[in-house]
């Protein structure tokens, strides 16, 4: 069995200003309802070795979604933090 509809990505945060992505896996995360025209700043945070570092690259989706991938070297979970500019 697939955990990963159980245990997914989760996410919070406050509309416009921050939003907080939780990825369980190493796995991609796709972003969805991100506001048109909006510039994010993008970092993640390893909660293992408790370091953050900008995120450099993500991917156009559909519809206002971004594709990002795990950091380089992330086997495990990871938190993608995006916060409006």
């Amino acid at each position: 069995m697939n955990n990963e509809g159980v245990y997914g990505p989760q996410s919070c945060g406050v509309p416009g200003v921050v939003r907080f992505i939780y990825v369980p896996t190493s796995n991609p995360v796709v972003v969805k309802n991100l506001e048109r025209g909006r510039k994010y700043f993008a970092t993640y945070f390893d909660p293992v070795s408790g370091k953050r570092e900008k995120f450099t690259k993500a991917e156009e989706g559909e519809n206002g979604s971004r594709i990002f991938s795990a950091p380089p070297g992330i086997n495990h979970d990871w938190l993608l933090i995006l916060e409006s500019k």
